[in-house]
């Protein structure tokens, strides 16, 4: 008898379709049932508990700014830019009857309940059911989170923005095509709704569209994905200038307001800053260690799908 012909999961990683670095969840029939839940229980979760007051200065500039821009006033408060928070809000205020505040709330409701799928989704394709249940617990739980998910501020939109880039992001990095435009247009927009979101999560981005170019997205595709990202950043970020006024008012009042927010970064130098940057980094650790230690790490799987394959072409 001759050796007994490789399996069609062993062929598939013989002629590298298959991805051992990724993992891959079983789908079934009602697949589509717990991500629907996921975002139902946060809703209604965030919405039950939004806040009937508004709590912070920040958070009445933006109720304001419903109404209209007024930077020198600090409506919204600088730099400014949160042209698509506030167009949201503008949108959905008719369903809220008029109401600015429970508006913006009704935005971050959403953003954040639209978080806990995409988070859910994102754990289970990093390390399994298990992380995936992980992540959408501690979405769903945490009271830093869910308290800002019910208030007017931007805070629970960009949680909802930031998970949908990773979410994105690792999918591109697999070789997935389908959502290099999505992930171009939530990184354009991210900007208007917190301006520091798109420079931190650019190199993520970076990192993952050179990974899915590697395996096999194509160029053009990421060549799309720039046009649509600039073509939004262009459209938002001109109806913003429109709206304040122009360029050459908007300008000095961003320069006056960064004179004003920089002196701790000029006076503590490349040493105090880089010391900053390893205490902020430190807040975070403790949760990014114990989120990998929930699951099997991703090496050990690559090294079995890697050794499957060399016995299969052994044979």
């Amino acid at each position: 008898m001759g050796p007994s012909p490789p399996s069609t999961a062993q062929s598939r990683r013989m002629h590298g379709s298959a991805k051992p670095w990724r993992a891959q969840p079983s789908e079934g029939s009602g697949s589509w049932r717990w991500p629907v839940a996921l975002f139902a229980i946060g809703l209604l979760s965030r919405w039950a508990t939004r806040a009937q007051l508004v709590q912070a200065w920040d958070a009445g500039n933006f109720v304001l700014a419903l109404d209209g821009f007024d930077l020198e006033h600090h409506v919204p408060h600088m730099p400014g830019v949160f042209w698509c928070l506030i167009t949201l809000g503008r949108l959905l205020r008719p369903w809220t009857g008029g109401d600015g505040v429970a508006a913006l709330e009704l935005v971050n409701a959403l953003a954040a309940a639209a978080a806990l799928p995409c988070g859910w989704w994102l754990g289970r394709a990093f390390g399994g059911l298990r992380v995936g249940a992980w992540l959408a617990g501690l979405l769903f739980s945490a009271p830093l989170l869910w308290y800002y998910a019910s208030q007017p501020l931007s805070y629970g939109v960009e949680l909802g923005w930031v998970v949908a880039i990773g979410a994105c992001a690792w999918q591109v990095a697999a070789g997935d095509s389908r959502l290099v435009l999505p992930l171009a247009a939530l990184l354009a927009t991210a900007g208007g709704i917190r301006p520091n979101t798109p420079l931190f999560l650019l190199p993520l981005v970076v990192v993952a569209c050179w990974r899915g170019w590697r395996r096999g997205v194509a160029a053009w595709r990421f060549g799309a994905g720039i046009a649509l990202g600039l073509g939004l950043l262009a459209a938002w970020g001109g109806a913003f200038l429109a709206e304040v006024g122009g360029f050459e008012r908007f300008w000095p009042l961003f320069q006056a307001w960064k004179g004003d927010h920089s002196g701790q970064s000029r006076e503590g130098g490349l040493g105090g800053n880089f010391w900053l940057l390893l205490r902020s980094v430190g807040l975070t650790a403790p949760a990014a260690l114990a989120l990998a230690l929930v699951g099997p790490p991703l090496h050990r799987r690559q090294r079995t799908a890697e050794s499957d394959a060399s016995a299969s072409a052994g044979t």
